[in-house]
């Protein structure tokens, strides 16, 4: 069975790594962005290194930079793909590749945020033919200290659930998948296959946490942990969270379905979680606050942004949100704006 990882940043490294080596049978291969990517990855061996508390664990992969072709010219079926690139960058990243995508085609996103299901059928599968959606939701901690190594900091897990066509509606039955199946049995990402719906409540909980930390990280510019150092966020959180509970009540009607639901999304509850999460990954320096940093374009229309979008679809009015959303943007406009001022006067 091959596998293509599209996307080689941390995540996608560490779970294509460790599947190569959990799975000899199978043909993993990194989906690389530029050509001067895969060369620099060539050059090194085509290896991934993976840096432990307990030693360093290497291993070699095939890795590509094109959609596979046949022989005679034709774009080559894919039947396995994970996509693990940034949110915001999924539909430039995927768009090459659709004509290697069936619905056979088993497709897993291991990303941030929520909607984009739904969004990636309504773009390039309006009309059917689409591939069977999964989605993961990883606590694993990992950042890559260079090109070729990542740095694995905490051993978390892998949640994994098929994305229903229509979300209002959703079965208690897991069908046994192969990629799933694959990832499952890989002991180092302590993944499991859920149904949909108890997918839906830790997806909850993940955007959440990351609605409160990312943005507001990334505005004071600081350390996760950090931001507890201050009482005054206490509304700002709780204004968030209130907000996010409205809009997934209105929008997941299969959460009616789930007897754990009332409990999980009890305000107090998930306020509590956010502050735990705030606690655990104290030392952690955010992905939206290292992407400002480094003048890249954030998750945040898929986090925060998320919430504003589906709220205005339902009439709900999430004004802590938009404010992140907006704050978060001018951050990021006003670091690349005094980059390229400090460019011209260096120039």
């Amino acid at each position: 069975m091959k596998v293509y990882v599209l996307g080689a940043g941390s995540m996608g490294s560490l779970v294509a790594h460790y599947m190569s080596l959990a799975h000899p049978e199978l043909s993993m291969v990194l989906l690389m962005k530029t050509q001067a990517r895969l060369d620099n990855f060539v050059r090194h061996n085509s290896e991934i290194s993976v840096v432990k508390k307990d030693g360093i664990v290497r291993a070699q992969l095939a890795a590509g930079g094109m959609p596979p072709m046949r022989k005679d010219g034709n774009p080559a079926h894919i039947e396995n793909l994970i996509v693990a690139t940034k949110t915001h960058a999924t539909e430039t990243a995927l768009e090459p590749y659709l004509k290697n995508i069936s619905s056979s085609t088993n497709l897993l996103l291991l990303q941030n945020g929520m909607g984009m299901p739904e969004y990636l059928t309504r773009k390039f599968w309006p009309s059917g033919n689409r591939p069977q959606i999964f989605q993961a939701i990883s606590t694993h901690g990992a950042y890559k200290s260079s090109q070729n190594v990542v740095q694995h900091t905490v051993n978390g897990s892998l949640v994994i659930a098929e994305q229903p066509e229509i979300t209002q509606h959703t079965t208690t039955t897991i069908p046994s998948n192969p990629l799933v199946d694959a990832i499952v049995s890989t002991p180092e990402l302590n993944a499991s296959h859920v149904n949909y719906s108890d997918f839906l409540l830790a997806q909850i909980d993940k955007l959440i946490a990351n609605a409160c930390i990312n943005p507001l990280s990334a505005i004071y510019d600081c350390f996760n942990g950090d931001l507890l150092l201050s009482t005054h966020l206490l509304p700002i959180l709780k204004q968030i969270v209130n907000e996010a509970r409205a809009v997934f009540l209105a929008e997941y009607k299969v959460l009616n379905e789930n007897p754990q639901a009332a409990a999980s999304l009890d305000t107090e509850r998930m306020l509590a979680h956010v502050v735990r999460m705030f606690e655990l990954t104290a030392a952690n320096s955010s992905s939206m606050r290292e992407d400002i940093r480094n003048l890249n374009t954030t998750e945040i229309d898929w986090i925060n942004g998320f919430l504003v979008r589906v709220g205005k679809q339902h009439g709900i009015n999430t004004p802590a949100n938009l404010m992140l959303v907006n704050m978060v943007k001018s951050k990021l406009a006003i670091e690349r704006g005094l980059d390229q001022r400090a460019a011209s006067l260096v120039a």
